[in-house]
């Protein structure tokens, strides 16, 4: 997703966001056997599940990269708590790219872009965020804390949609995207940007995009913070490796 992006649906939200991936999906195989005209019913008489519950079937789908932060931190912004969230431990790719990104400099580093790191969970869950890297005076271990806010924002005077929220699912073939367009909502909304936008599936490079529009994800989550921390030691940096 771009700049501050996060994904999210719209309409009742996650009620019950397990049983009711299970109810689609279930209803979505019958359908695909009785033919498509069954699943353009499906889309204009079930918007509850076409709208809100469209990323709860996707979680059902064979068709997401792994992603667990990515998943968690988007159903803890449905909820609507606004609690903070803790990222209890940091895969190992996250804790090498925030490492190499920073240069292990202790100081806060701001606005760090993990778009081309080529980590999929990372960038969808985290976007662009901070870090703050201190040193420990005695050992001389680094400490990095992560520090960002999840959220769903714009950017003015958006000519070219770059502020668009887009969600990837990977390299799918053509049948699936096209069963998966039937689910879409035919909604158009109004970007603060200041562009009209809907719910598209599109083929960006070597990846199939999901976009969700703004004014849907932003109205249907309450942002929260994000925290995580992670230590690497001296004698594990001299070798390349992480620690802790």
């Amino acid at each position: 997703m771009a700049g501050k992006r996060r994904p999210g649906p719209e309409g009742g939200i996650f009620e019950d966001c397990r049983e009711s991936a299970e109810i689609a999906w279930d209803w979505l195989r019958g359908a695909a056997d009785r033919g498509s005209g069954e699943l353009k019913k499906f889309g204009d008489r079930a918007p509850g599940i076409g709208k809100s519950g469209l990323l709860a079937i996707l979680d059902a789908l064979p068709v997401k990269p792994d992603s667990p932060y990515s998943t968690a931190l988007l159903r803890h912004y449905v909820e609507g708590s606004g609690e903070p969230y803790d990222l209890e431990s940091i895969p190992l790719e996250w804790q090498d790219w925030i490492a190499r990104a920073t240069k292990e400099k202790p100081r806060l580093h701001s606005n760090l872009n993990p778009y081309n790191s080529g980590i999929y969970d990372l960038r969808n869950s985290l976007g662009h965020f901070d870090v703050l890297v201190s040193k420990d005076s005695k050992t001389k271990d680094l400490t990095f804390e992560i520090r960002d806010i999840y959220e769903f924002g714009y950017i003015r005077n958006d000519r070219n949609h770059r502020g668009r929220h887009g969600f990837p699912l990977g390299k799918l073939d053509e049948s699936t995207v096209a069963f998966m367009r039937m689910l879409l909502p035919a909604d158009e909304y109004r970007n603060p940007g200041g562009f009209k936008e809907r719910w598209e599936i599109v083929n960006v490079g070597k990846e199939t995009i999901l976009y969700i529009p703004q004014e849907v994800l932003a109205s249907q989550g309450k942002p929260f913070k994000v925290h995580g921390k992670f230590v690497r030691e001296k004698e594990g940096r001299k070798q390349g490796g992480n620690a802790k």
